[in-house]
């Protein structure tokens, strides 16, 4: 097992970073943990990963409502050592089950 972190902000004026994990089946791996500030906007998630292969969204916008979403996809491959491996890949190296979840959360994201 892996644990992996990863930031989360969710502001008053707009900005976002928060992070998905799915697994190539489009299941999305719920964190062990959330850590939050005294406000609730910031703060941390926390993942365990069993070795396997795995797709992670980062949804990031700067304060400012009228900017837009930017999304980072990485496939992280974790290695029964609990060695990892993360690379950057494109929206069509998705498998269709993870892209249709990304699609579909990036627009509910652009509403906000």
């Amino acid at each position: 097992m892996v644990k992996v972190k990863f930031p989360y902000r969710w502001t008053e004026m707009g900005g976002i970073d928060i992070t998905f994990i799915f697994t190539e089946d489009g299941s999305r791996v719920e964190p062990i943990s959330i850590e939050r500030s005294g406000t609730g906007r910031h703060g941390t998630d926390v993942y365990e990963l069993s070795p396997g292969t795995y797709y992670v969204a980062w949804f990031r916008r700067s304060n400012g409502h009228n900017k837009p979403i930017r999304v980072l996809l990485k496939r992280l491959i974790i290695y029964d050592e609990g060695l990892f491996r993360v690379d950057a890949i494109e929206e069509n190296e998705l498998p269709q089950p993870v892209l249709v979840k990304v699609r579909a959360i990036y627009n509910k994201l652009a509403d906000y």
